[in-house]
C-alpha cells in the first residue's frame, strides 16, 4: 500500500472510531429571549426516519444515521425548529452535510461550518448535522436562528473530521465538489456504475470523490477513490463491478486490474485496481491510455 493510501485508511478508521456519542441538551424555553419550546422534543430512530423525511432517508441511513431530535420554538405566532441528526461519527456527519448543503453560503456569526439562508441554516458540529428551519423566512428572524444555533452548539462536543480528501489530487479539483460515498445511494447520486452496491462499500467503507476540471474538456470528470481493508476486499469489489456493469456502459477493455468503458453519451470511464485501492474515473472526454 502506498504511504498516502495507508495514511488515508488510518485517518478514516480513526474518524469512524471517534464519534462523539455524548448526550446533549436542546435549548430550553427562554434560552433565546421570547422563544419557548412547543411541546416536548420528538425523537426518531432509524426505523422511524422515513416518517419524518419525505424521501431521502436511505442516504442518511447509508451514511451512518443514529437518531434525530426535533424541537420547535414559537414566539408571536412565528416558529423556528431545530432538527439534530446525530450520526455515528464526525466523518458520517460531514458526509451527509456535503450531500445536503449545496453551494455553501455561510453566516459568519454561526460558530461552526454552515450553509445558511433566511429559510434554513445547515450546520456541521461533531457527529451532528443540524438544520435550523425558519418557516416564514422573515429576514428579521436571523438573530433568533443564530441564537438558537449558538445555544445548541454550546451543548454539542466539537470534533474535527480532518481532511478525508487528502488522498485526492488538489490540482484541478472543483472546490465544493468533494463527497463521501458509502453505498449505492451515495454513489448513484454521482454516477450509475451498476445496480446496487457495486463497489461493495456495504455502509461501512467510505470512498472519497470529487470533480475535476480537465483541459480541452467541456465538463468536469468525476473521480472516486476507495481504500478497502485489504487487497482481497478490493479485488472482490472490482470483480463485482465488472460483472454488474450497467448495460448503458459498454466495456471496451477488461483485465484483472483494469476496466475501460464508454457511456451512452460517448464519454469514457476507467476503473483501476491497485492493491487495496479501487479508483474510478468517469465522464472522460478522451479515451485514456494504458498508463492513465
Amino acid at each position: 500500500m502506498r504511504t498516502i493510501d495507508l495514511m488515508a485508511a488510518v485517518l478514516l478508521a480513526a474518524l469512524l472510531a471517534g464519534g462523539t456519542a455524548a448526550a446533549f441538551t436542546l435549548p430550553e424555553s427562554g434560552a433565546v429571549e421570547g422563544w419557548v419550546q412547543e411541546g416536548p422534543p420528538r425523537r426518531f430512530t432509524a426505523a422511524g426516519l422515513y416518517g419524518h423525511i419525505n424521501g431521502g432517508a436511505e442516504l442518511f441511513l447509508e451514511l451512518g444515521f443514529v437518531e434525530l431530535l426535533v424541537q420547535s420554538y414559537a414566539r408571536d405566532g412565528r416558529e423556528i425548529s431545530l432538527e439534530v441528526y446525530r450520526m455515528e461519527s464526525p466523518l458520517a456527519a460531514l458526509a451527509i452535510y456535503l450531500f445536503k448543503c449545496g453551494e455553501e453560503t455561510p453566516w459568519p456569526e454561526i460558530g461552526t461550518r454552515n450553509s445558511s439562508s433566511r429559510f434554513q441554516a445547515a450546520l456541521l458540529r461533531g457527529d451532528c448535522y443540524v438544520l435550523v428551519n425558519s418557516f416564514s423566512g422573515d429576514r428579521d428572524l436571523r438573530p433568533a436562528m443564530v441564537g438558537l444555533a449558538g445555544k445548541l452548539l454550546e451543548a454539542i462536543p466539537a470534533a474535527d473530521p480532518g481532511d478525508p480528501f487528502a488522498a485526492l489530487s488538489a490540482e484541478g479539483r472543483v472546490a465544493g465538489s468533494e463527497r463521501l460515498v458509502r453505498g449505492e445511494f451515495s454513489l448513484q447520486s454521482l454516477y450509475t456504475l451498476g445496480p446496487g452496491d457495486v463497489l461493495q462499500l456495504g455502509g461501512e467503507t467510505f470512498g472519497i470523490a470529487a470533480d475535476y476540471v480537465v483541459q480541452d474538456s467541456d465538463r468536469p470528470e468525476t473521480r472516486v477513490r476507495v481504500v478497502y481493508p485489504g487487497p482481497v476486499r478490493a479485488s472482490a469489489a472490482f470483480d463485482t463491478l465488472k460483472a454488474a456493469l450497467d448495460p448503458e456502459l459498454h466495456a471496451l477493455e477488461t483485465s484483472k486490474t483494469r476496466l475501460l468503458f464508454r457511456d451512452f453519451a460517448g464519454r469514457f470511464g476507467l476503473v483501476m485496481l491497485e492493491g487495496d485501492v479501487v479508483e474510478v474515473r468517469v465522464n472522460l472526454a478522451t479515451r485514456p491510455g494504458d498508463h492513465d
